[in-house]
């Protein structure tokens, strides 16, 4: 008993020295398609197709799917910009064709895209808590989402970010 509780004490002192001398935390896992997703995705699709109400969806339903899962990715488009939009295009193709969920790559590809910026903007996002605020200017941050375009640059991002955490 005293040997597991000493032990334990020693991890989280080493984790929080590490924390404190600023080694950063370990990134996003990269994740992939294994052949168990697919399988997966093939009987859920089965299943789906068997036991349906409606009748079956047209080709064009490919495109909602992919636009749904982006915007459930980045409900208050606070992640992705216009450009990243525009170069998921290949991959929103991609998942048009998805046909009995054989090829999950593309799901995967969008999902890693999305972990990266993510990381990228809560890292902003900290730098800025460190930093003095200045609440003399009124500004406001609309935090509902808007079906409207996605911030055209970066900068535009940061700035929502920036109104975010103020």
């Amino acid at each position: 008993m005293k040997k597991t509780l000493l032990a334990a004490l020693l991890v989280c002192a080493s984790v929080s020295c590490a924390f404190a001398q600023g080694v950063e935390a370990p990134v996003t896992p990269d994740l992939k398609s294994l052949p168990e997703h697919a399988e997966a995705a093939d009987w859920a699709v089965r299943v789906m197709n068997r036991y349906r109400y409606l009748p079956p969806a047209p080709a064009a339903a490919g495109e909602q799917v992919s636009n749904r899962f982006i915007r459930s990715l980045d409900r208050e488009q606070l992640t992705f910009t216009q450009s990243d939009i525009d170069t998921l295009a290949t991959q929103k193709a991609k998942l048009d064709g998805f046909e009995g969920g054989k090829d999950l790559d593309a799901a995967f590809a969008i999902f890693k895209l999305y972990q990266q910026r993510l990381v990228v903007r809560l890292d902003y996002a900290r730098t800025q808590l460190r930093q003095r605020m200045d609440f003399s200017s009124t500004e406001g941050y609309g935090h509902a989402a808007v079906k409207g375009s996605w911030p055209r640059s970066d900068a535009d991002m940061l700035d929502k970010w920036r109104r975010k955490v103020k």
